[in-house]
């Protein structure tokens, strides 16, 4: 018999309880859930679904629609779509049958764009790492990655030592592609720079102004 149960991130997790919520959804008509390990010895859950004919559902979408009703840590980190699920000679569902996606995220994957600049190949090592992947493209989602906001907590830390500055954790949610997360700090990096140089000037001329009302103005001397 195989157990159900399994711990991700320190929670017992009930596999069953997710299939389903999965089942809840319209376009959804058999779901399963399985733990598969990472090299770093964490598990990662597994959505293989069977969507109604004619319909498409996205991993994405799945994700938020399990959002509403399951914590975070209970939502599939990568989602495996299927004509029909492996059955055992007895009609159940062969869950070993299942095969685990590549949590690698494939290198030699084709037309993927390569990371631009210091700034999206740092943020891109930290995805990397914390991720458990190989590769990742500017483009992509953290989310649509398996990311969630429990990870996102250890990937603020990560970068702000990486970067040696602050990132706020708003705005890693607010920007979940590299590619974007790497333009806006490099804006605010130069905002900051140039509002740091306009203080300095403002501070210098207000010395150059301070010397200059300190200082007697010479009056030439009167002949007599």
């Amino acid at each position: 018999m195989i157990d159900t149960q399994v711990k991700i991130r320190g929670f017992r997790v009930e596999m069953g309880e997710i299939e389903v919520a999965l089942g809840r959804h319209p376009a959804v008509k058999e779901a399963v859930v399985t733990a598969h390990p990472l090299s770093s010895g964490e598990k990662r859950l597994v959505g293989h679904i069977v969507p109604h004919e004619g319909i498409s559902p996205t991993a994405g979408e799945l994700r938020e629609f399990l959002l509403i009703t399951l914590a975070d840590y209970m939502v599939p980190s990568r989602f495996v779509f299927l004509d029909r699920l492996p059955l055992t000679p007895s009609g159940k569902v062969h869950r070993r049958g299942l095969s685990a996606p590549e949590f690698s995220h494939s290198a030699a994957r084709e037309g993927m764009t390569p990371l631009n600049g210091p700034t999206e190949s740092a943020i891109g090592k930290v995805w990397v790492e914390m991720l458990d992947l190989s590769v990742v493209g500017p483009t992509e989602s953290f989310f649509e990655l398996g990311g969630t906001s429990v990870t996102m907590v250890r990937v603020q830390k990560r970068l702000q030592e990486s970067l040696g500055r602050e990132v706020a954790i708003a705005v890693l949610f607010q920007f979940p592609t590299i590619q974007g997360l790497a333009q806006h700090l490099d804006g605010a990096g130069r905002q900051t720079a140039i509002r740091a140089e306009n203080a300095r000037d403002r501070a210098t001329r207000q010395r150059e102004a301070l010397l200059k009302a300190q200082t007697p103005a010479l009056r030439p001397q009167s002949r007599h």
